[in-house]
């Protein structure tokens, strides 16, 4: 059974008894067909029946204290931006970049690496990605839902060096920038939480709760290059700092992160969840949970 999952939500299925043998069988599996026999099933006995209760306050409780756990585990990460004299050709290849300032991540066979610098016009990403038998696919029609429905890079950002680095909620100044494809071409988008002026609202809901954020639009004014290889690819972008709203100050520090969401083998779905500060990312199955911002997991950024 090495390698089978029945996935995080999961339905269907049958579970039955032979008649012939009297022996136990479950056919099973997320995108497979599988024959499973299970013994010991005579020796199973039922316990004293009680109600067991769980609410959605019960769940934003444990995800409350995962998120907490994660916070007192963590390490501090640190990240430099760099600053360039001239601006990189947007081609995908990634030698421009200081090679010292490259964070590295990664995940059992999921690695990534990554880098950010700016001319003091515009914002440079630069990620190398790794262990993606299928790379850089996304079936997703939505730009919106880009985030569930296949690969992704990710920048999160808090842009206010001045606000409470260890808040645990996305505020004025949080951003998130996701850049997928959508129709097989590159882009880019660009979530707020909150906003002081004008809104572009969208909700994210799953079957027991709901978050809306005040800002959710595709950045017309991104330049992306996507360059695959097997089993991964690289993704070098530049975004101007007035669309992000975000002038780094040396002597300042920002709250940042970085991530990689891997699809399934189809690339229509989401199978992994991977940053570079931020570990309680798990969830692959709860939208609402996977576009929320915990700032207090993020790391932190410089600018040199």
């Amino acid at each position: 059974m090495g390698g089978v999952t029945m996935g995080g939500e999961w339905f269907g299925g049958y579970f039955f008894k032979a008649e012939k043998t009297d022996e136990y069988y479950l056919i099973a599996g997320g995108t497979s067909y599988n024959m499973i026999k299970l013994n010991g099933m005579d020796t199973i006995k039922q316990l004293p029946v009680k109600d067991l209760i769980f609410t959605a306050d019960d769940y934003a409780a444990a995800e409350k204290i995962q998120i907490e756990k994660a916070a007192k585990a963590g390490k501090e990460n640190i990240l430099t931006i760099t600053k360039i004299a001239a601006a990189p050709k947007i081609d995908g290849k990634l030698e421009e970049y200081v090679a010292d300032s490259y964070i590295e991540w990664g995940s059992g066979q999921y690695k990534a690496r990554g880098a950010v610098a700016t001319d003091g016009n515009k914002v440079y990403l630069a990620y190398d990605i790794s262990g993606d038998a299928n790379p850089m696919v996304n079936g997703g029609q939505d730009f919106s839902q880009l985030f569930i429905t296949g690969d992704s890079v990710d920048l999160q950002l808090g842009t206010d060096s001045a606000v409470d680095p260890k808040r645990s909620d996305g505020g004025l100044g949080d951003l998130r920038l996701l850049i997928s494809v959508l129709d097989n071409k590159p882009t880019a988008v660009l979530y707020r939480w909150k906003t002081a002026g004008e809104k572009r609202p969208q909700t994210f809901t799953s079957p027991w709760r709901k978050i809306t954020l005040d800002w959710v639009e595709q950045v017309k004014d991104a330049e992306i290059s996507i360059v695959r290889r097997n089993n991964g690819y690289t993704v070098e972008a530049a975004i101007p700092m007035q669309t992000l709203g975000f002038t780094p100050e040396a002597g300042k520090s920002y709250k940042l992160d970085m991530g990689v969401i891997y699809s399934d083998p189809n690339g229509t779905n989401r199978a992994a969840r991977i940053y570079w500060s931020n570990k309680a990312t798990g969830l692959v199955n709860d939208v609402p949970g996977e576009i929320m911002a915990t700032p207090n997991l993020w790391g932190t950024a410089t600018i040199k």
